[in-house]
Parts: C-alpha cells; sequence; structure tokens
C-alpha cells in the first residue's frame, strides 16, 4: 500500500473512533440510544394500540347500556361472566 493509502484509511479510522467517542459522551445519535428509541417507540405504540382497544370497547358497553337492547345486555353480561349459563349450549368450533 502506498503511504498516501495508509494516512487516508487512518484518518478515516480516526474520524470514525472520534465520531463514536463524541456522540457516546454527549449522548447523540450513537448506536445505542438509536436502538433503546426505537425500542420505546414500539412498546409506546403497542401500549397505544391497546389502550385504543379498550376505549373502543368501553365505548360499544356504553352504547349497549345506553341502547337498552337485550342482545346487546346479554353480550356484556357473557362478556363479564364467559361461563355458560343453565340451558345454553357452547359448541367449539376448530
Amino acid at each position: 500500500m502506498t503511504r498516501a493509502k495508509q494516512v487516508f484509511i487512518n484518518l478515516i479510522f480516526g474520524y470514525t473512533l472520534f465520531y463514536l467517542i463524541f456522540h457516546t459522551f454527549n449522548d447523540r445519535l450513537n448506536v445505542q440510544a438509536y436502538l433503546v428509541h426505537s425500542f420505546e417507540k414500539e412498546l409506546f405504540e403497542e401500549k397505544q394500540r391497546l389502550i385504543n382497544l379498550k376505549i373502543e370497547s368501553i365505548d360499544m358497553d356504553l352504547f349497549a347500556m345506553y341502547a337498552e337492547k337485550e342482545d346487546m345486555h346479554d353480550e356484556l353480561s357473557k362478556k363479564h361472566y364467559p361461563d355458560p349459563r343453565n340451558g345454553e349450549t357452547v359448541l367449539k368450533i376448530d
């Protein structure tokens, strides 16, 4: 290798090392911060999805109670007490 290539490779290596050390101490844009941020973002999105599902379920329950329809009350009672009642037949479909 020529001297110029060695100097160029050393400069790139030195710059990369300086970049990693600098951003590690300043806590910006390093690999660890990026991975933690992406993991936290996935957790947040999953929790937000679960909260939205619960809100939709509560909205349907409130609508059922407001509408006062017998079949809606039956569904609500089945949701809270899933065991079959006396006289009900449960079909399991695979």
